[in-house]
C-alpha cells in the first residue's frame, strides 16, 4: 500500500542536485526515484565517552555553556584542537532519581583517541580552570568567538551564556566549600 508523501515533499521546491527538469525548470517534480518510501537510515560507531553530572544542573543552556567551556579548558590543557573532542548534553537521572542534565565529552575519532579517558583523572583541575574560559577577554554579553562560540557550537550559540555557567559553577563551589568546612565553633569555648 503506497502512502502519500507529506505536504512538505509535495510542495514545489528546487531540485536537490541542481540542474533542470525536462521542461527547463529548476523545480523538482517528485517523480521516479526522487522519494524513497520504507527506507530508514542510521549508523553507529564506538568511541570513548566521558559523562559529567553536576548536582543541581537542570538548565539546558547552562549545561551547554559549561560543557563547551569544559571542552575548551580540557583541549587547551592537552594541547589538542577542540574539534578532536565533541560535546553533547542530554537529560538524565541523578543517583537520587532527580532529573538533571549530563554533559558528555567524547573523542571524535572512531574507536577513540584516548583523550577523554585522560579527563577522568584531570577533571578537578580542568573544572578549576573553567573561570579562565568563562571570563571572556572581550567582556561579551553572553557568548562570543573569544569564549564559547566556535564552528562546532553554531547550532547552540544562541543558547550559550557564560554568565549563567559561571554563576552556576561558583554557587556549586560555594555549596561544596560550605558543606566540607568544619562546623562553626564561634562563641564556644574550647
Amino acid at each position: 500500500m503506497e502512502t502519500q508523501a507529506p505536504p512538505v515533499f509535495r510542495a514545489p521546491h528546487k531540485r536537490l542536485r541542481g540542474g533542470k527538469a525536462s521542461d527547463g525548470s529548476g523545480e523538482c517534480d517528485g517523480m521516479g526515484f526522487a522519494i524513497l518510501r520504507g527506507l530508514a537510515l542510521g549508523g553507529g560507531r564506538i568511541t570513548d565517552v566521558f559523562e559529567l553530572q553536576l548536582q543541581g544542573l537542570v538548565d539546558d543552556d547552562v549545561a551547554w555553556s559549561v560543557g563547551i567551556a569544559l571542552r575548551q579548558a580540557f583541549t587547551l590543557r592537552l594541547g589538542i584542537e577542540e574539534r578532536e573532542v565533541g560535546v553533547a548534553v542530554r537529560p538524565s537521572k541523578a543517583e537520587d532519581g532527580s532529573l538533571q542534565q549530563s554533559i558528555f565529552l567524547y573523542d571524535v575519532d572512531e574507536g577513540g583517541s584516548g583523550y577523554v579517558e585522560v579527563l577522568r583523572n584531570d577533571i578537578a583541575d580542568v573544572i578549576s580552570s573553567l573561570d579562565r574560559v568563562l571570563d571572556c577577554v572581550k567582556c561579551c554579553d553572553a557568548a562570543c568567538h573569544a569564549c564559547l562560540i566556535t564552528f562546532g557550537t553554531q547550532y547552540v550559540s544562541t543558547d550559550l551564556d557564560r554568565y549563567k555557567a559561571r554563576d552556576f559553577l561558583r554557587s556549586r563551589r560555594a555549596e561544596h566549600a560550605k558543606a566540607s568546612s568544619p562546623a562553626s565553633t564561634k562563641g564556644q569555648s574550647t
